[in-house]
Formats: C-alpha cells, structure tokens, sequence
C-alpha cells in the first residue's frame, strides 16, 4: 500500500538546514528535495522505468532556482509521461538532441554546405559572388534561423524589398 505523505511547504523547504549526511523531504508521488551536506537543495523525481523496470531518480533542478510549483508541474509532466509508457529522462534526452540538430542545421550552416560541393563545379568568380549576395541580402535576416523552422512565408518577407 502506498504510503501517505504530507506535501511540503516553501515555509519547510526554507526552513530546512543541512546536516552531516545528505537527506531527503518527500512530497508525495515521486518528487522529493534532497539536502546535501553543502547546504544545496535538488530536486528530484523518482520512478521505476518503464522499460528495464528499475526505480530510476532523476535530477530536476535546483531550490530556491525551481520553485516548488514548477518541481511539482515538472513531475506531473513526467507521471503523465510515464502513463503512456514513456521513460522521462530519454523524453528529455530526445527532446535536448532535436534542439542541437536544429541549432546545428542553419541556414548559413546549410549555405557554407552547399558553397564547398559548389566550389569544385564552378569558377572560384561565380561562388564568391553568390557569397557576396547571400551576405549582403540574406544573411542578416535568416543566417541563425534552423532550416527546419523556416517556411515560405518568412523568405517571401525578406526578399520582397530586393
């Protein structure tokens, strides 16, 4: 039977001091803070994974930086998650590798591509021009935006006063 905690309060969280050894206050349904021996407080969710079936606690910040509002939407996020059978910390490891691969997938970064396969099919004279107005007309409004989230619109907008 599961137990029954007594969420926890700002008023406690505050009022908590460090000790020796690290400790731990339990607000009910998984979500915890952890007090280390530093005098730091971390937020933690813990869980049993989905897939291998092992109770897993995952890091989800830190206190007074996280509230205890966000740390408790933070772990109905997961249980929720969790409900449909999805294991939280690879939902959030997918969700940080799709933001590097757009980062890392700009238009400028596109267009440096495209000019190194370009440049051994054409006169050095026909890239460096292109470079030229790419710089001059597009670069400053699309260079840092992910190829992803660009759309016909935006380019429409931009090149209209061209």
């Amino acid at each position: 039977m599961a137990r029954i905690v007594k969420p926890l309060t700002d008023k406690q969280i505050q009022s908590s001091k460090s000790q020796e050894k690290q400790y731990q206050l339990s607000n009910g349904k998984g979500l915890f803070l952890l007090i280390m021996p530093t005098g730091a407080k971390l937020w933690r969710f813990n869980y049993i994974n989905p897939i291998s079936e092992k109770r897993t606690a995952l890091g989800i910040g830190s206190y007074p930086e996280l509230s205890l509002a966000m740390a408790r939407q933070i772990r109905d996020e997961y249980r929720k998650l969790l409900a449909n059978k999805i294991d939280p910390q690879e939902n959030n490891k997918q969700i940080q590798d799709s933001k590097i691969t757009n980062q890392s997938n700009t238009f400028y970064k596109m267009a440096e591509q495209w000019k190194n396969k370009k440049a051994s099919q054409v006169k050095e004279y026909s890239i460096k021009k292109s470079c030229e107005r790419l710089e001059k007309h597009v670069y400053p409004y699309i260079a840092n935006v992910p190829v992803k989230e660009l759309n016909r619109q935006q380019i429409i907008d931009f090149l209209r006063p061209l």
